[in-house]
């Protein structure tokens, strides 16, 4: 695994792609940062995607939900789920010995293979108990991980998904597609597009959200317009790593394609990161932020969730069948 894991990341200095955008590649795909420009790193920092050059959970998600989407033709008999089950399993830690088995990488492994092994065995997906085991089982293999910052940061971006981000869509009421399916597709596009962007917002927003205290109480940095670039970058993200994939396995013609259209991505996402980097205040310095401050910013969050839930989306539910009417 290691020799193939060089010879990539030869095929990757070897391309057509800029030394900044080959850097990018290998930290992307690879989780190699040695090449990484220092200027393309701190751009990413400011503007609220670093984790983008992390191979993480975002990564491990994404090469988890190819594979199930490439198996889209296996049935839905036992032994079929049982089947397509393994096949992702053996994908997604294949990804993570292939980069290299950074202790963020296996913990998305371990989560991933707890929702794939709980979506075979049932219909219910139980996507806090997949990361309450992931997280039980890393702390006894190595009791000392639950002080790692990267082990804290990874499981409070995933359970602010998964706790904040459902409350955070429901504040827009979209109609049920019992409602909207008779509807024209003028109509029906505009509304799927505009679920689809909230739906991305919800998402960067409730990941942010959770990891603020810890952000803010070991680094006293917060980069204020982080949502302008995740909602445009993490959409991407799957181009750009299956692009990405596509440019170290094809040849020839093919090849050089590929690595047109991924120079071509990175471009892109160098303009927009450049560019919310440059604004005004994009990262924000808060040097007194202590224990304490951070608990009691946890503690509100907390209590945003309780509010939305007892409160607010008690009013929204009772207007929802009147929207877009």
């Amino acid at each position: 695994m290691e020799q193939l894991h060089l010879r990539w990341e030869q095929r990757v200095q070897n391309s057509t792609l800029s030394p900044s955008q080959q850097g990018i590649v290998e930290a992307l795909m690879l989780g190699s940062k040695e090449h990484l420009d220092p200027q393309i790193r701190q751009q990413y920092r400011d503007a609220g995607i670093m984790h983008l050059l992390c191979v993480s959970g975002l990564h491990v998600g994404i090469i988890a939900y190819l594979a199930g989407a490439c198996l889209f033709f296996v049935g839905k008999r036992t032994w079929q789920k049982a089947l397509k089950g393994l096949i992702q399993l053996a994908v997604v830690w294949g990804f993570v010995l292939f980069t290299g088995s950074a202790p963020s990488t296996l913990r998305a492994g371990i989560m991933f293979s707890f929702l794939i092994v709980g979506r075979v065995l049932s219909q219910n997906r139980q996507t806090l108990n997949a990361l309450a085991a992931s997280a039980l089982i890393q702390m006894i293999t190595n009791p000392m991980s639950v002080f790692d910052i990267g082990f804290q940061l990874s499981h409070l971006a995933v359970l602010g998904i998964i706790i904040l981000e459902p409350r955070f869509y429901r504040l827009i009421p979209f109609p049920d597609s019992e409602i909207t399916y008779k509807w024209p597709w003028y109509r029906q596009v505009p509304l799927f597009c505009g679920a689809k962007l909230w739906g991305w917002v919800c998402v960067s927003l409730a990941a942010q959200l959770a990891t603020m205290p810890l952000v803010l109480y070991h680094f006293h940095q917060f980069p204020t317009y982080f949502l302008i670039a995740n909602v445009v970058v993490v959409p991407l993200a799957g181009v750009l790593l299956d692009s990405a994939l596509l440019m170290m396995l094809c040849r020839g013609g093919l090849q050089l394609l590929m690595m047109q259209f991924v120079g071509w991505q990175l471009q892109g996402i160098d303009h927009l990161t450049r560019w919310v980097s440059n604004l005004p205040h994009a990262m924000v310095d808060i040097p007194y932020f202590n224990a304490l401050r951070a608990v009691l910013l946890g503690l509100l969050l907390v209590c945003l969730a309780w509010w939305l839930d007892n409160f607010l989306i008690i009013i929204l539910r009772d207007d929802k069948k009147n929207v877009f009417l």
